[in-house]
């Protein structure tokens, strides 16, 4: 049987984040798709392989709201996927840990996957 190893539990998401790495002297935003999201953090696509524990300035939006959320994190894994008909177009799912995010936005953020969650 499977047992969550996680903090907090996740919800599928999809919805607009922008990002960028805070290591890199690019300072446009690139934007892209979340997979779900919890407490603690976020899944991404981005078209780039980076290495785990690259820092990340996140922005996106709760759903349905007006609450937009601004934090930094750091890449947890990074899993590669092909996409389209050949193995040619890769893109990674990258788990993001929040690691500077403020406690309002934490907990809106838990409030809006536990509202999920109970419906």
């Amino acid at each position: 049987m499977f047992e969550e190893k996680r903090r907090f539990p996740r919800i599928p998401l999809n919805i607009d984040v922008n990002y960028k790495i805070l290591d890199n002297l690019n300072l446009n935003p690139s934007p892209t798709q979340s997979k779900n999201i919890s407490t603690d953090g976020i899944c991404i696509i981005m078209l780039e392989n980076v290495s785990p524990g690259t820092n990340l300035g996140l922005d996106f939006k709760i759903p349905n709201s007006d609450i937009k959320i601004k934090a930094k994190g750091k890449i947890a894994w990074i899993k590669e996927f092909s996409f389209g008909f050949t193995d040619t177009h890769k893109a990674y799912d990258a788990g993001i840990e929040f690691t500077d995010i403020s406690e309002e936005e934490k907990t809106k953020i838990d409030f809006y996957v536990n509202k999920l969650l109970k419906s």
